[in-house]
Parts: C-alpha cells; sequence; structure tokens
C-alpha cells in the first residue's frame, strides 16, 4: 500500500498535510498533533503545493477545502 497525502483540520481551524498509508493512520497524527475533534480528509492534487491562504500568498485553501486566489480576496 502506498502512502498518500491527507489534510488534518484541527478543532480551531488549523491545517497541516500527513503523508500516511491509511486514513486511520493520518488521523492518528492528527489526533496526537490537535486532540480531539480532529477531522482527516484525504487531499487533491496540488492542494499540498498551493497550501492554506494567508495574506500575501498567490493562492491556497481554506479550511472547507475552497481554493483562493489572492485577486479573490476583498480587502
Amino acid at each position: 500500500m502506498e502512502e498518500m497525502t491527507y489534510t488534518v483540520i484541527g478543532p480551531d481551524g488549523q491545517m497541516s498535510y500527513v503523508w500516511a498509508k491509511t486514513m486511520f493512520e493520518a488521523y492518528q497524527e492528527g489526533l496526537a498533533h490537535y486532540g480531539e475533534g480532529t477531522m482527516v480528509r484525504p487531499s487533491w492534487y496540488g492542494e499540498w503545493d498551493c497550501g492554506m491562504y494567508e495574506p500575501g500568498r498567490r493562492c491556497g485553501h481554506d479550511k472547507y477545502g475552497n481554493h483562493i486566489r489572492a485577486e479573490e480576496v476583498v480587502g
């Protein structure tokens, strides 16, 4: 079984990406990092390259998986 990238979202909305062989392994890693209330989902292609949206970045993803471009953000 190959590892794949999972998106781990903490209860406060913080996100990170982990490589794991199963979703359960990814969940265990997220649980250790974020605690109870952690959510895990498979990442889609390119999500980990783009990362999370932060001011000053050209693009990113919000905690719901929506892709955001800097020009779409109204200031």
